[in-house]
């Protein structure tokens, strides 16, 4: 028997729809902590970018979810999330189609924020080590390792697509990449300033 639904029901505002609004409000923390000479845009050169007083562009993704896991906590942020994954291929494809790579990265770095936790994420693992130790080799081949592991033609476009940037290119994209999870809307990320 189907399930039938109030008006009220109906007009409910749904998960989807929480995703829009932890955006909306972290662009309005964001915006509340501006310094001098920065600008800040919503939806149009990524969900939420801060133009620089030096010339630099921050891109941000805010990306939420309302899964829980079986304690009521939000659900993590695995190896093989989509959010991450697309909001990697998005960058990816903004890189790709500069005119000069290396401009395009010297002049931007990208932050994907999000309420998920973060437990064994292997990508984000990986991308700490790279931070330490520099070596772009292991995480590209943990990258590729990634991509034959999944089935899933969406991931395996993403993660090409972000393999296309090329190794040179990727050591200065791994650098001024940022992935913060646990974040709820009202909290402001360190590479901000």
């Amino acid at each position: 028997m189907a399930k039938t639904t109030t008006p009220q029901e109906q007009r409910a505002v749904g998960p989807q729809s929480i995703g829009f609004d932890y955006q909306f409000y972290y662009f309005m923390y964001l915006s509340l902590k501006l310094k001098h000479g920065q600008k800040i845009g919503y939806e149009v050169k990524d969900d939420i970018h801060i133009d620089k007083e030096d010339g630099s562009t921050i891109l941000l993704q805010a990306k939420h979810s309302t899964v829980e896991k079986a304690d009521g906590s939000i659900q993590n942020l695995t190896t093989m999330d989509l959010d991450m994954w697309k909001s990697l291929n998005n960058w990816a494809l903004f890189i790709n189609s500069a005119e000069s790579k290396s401009d395009f990265l010297g002049s931007h770095s990208f932050i994907l924020v999000t309420n998920k936790s973060e437990n064994n994420n292997e990508f984000i693992s990986s991308l700490a080590q790279f931070n330490e130790d520099l070596d772009v080799n292991t995480i590209i081949e943990k990258i590729k390792s990634l991509e034959k592991s999944t089935t899933s033609k969406t991931l395996q476009g993403y993660i090409n697509n972000i393999l296309k940037i090329g190794k040179r290119s990727l050591i200065v994209f791994f650098l001024k990449l940022s992935i913060e999870t646990g974040v709820d809307a009202g909290q402001t990320h360190h590479k901000l300033t």
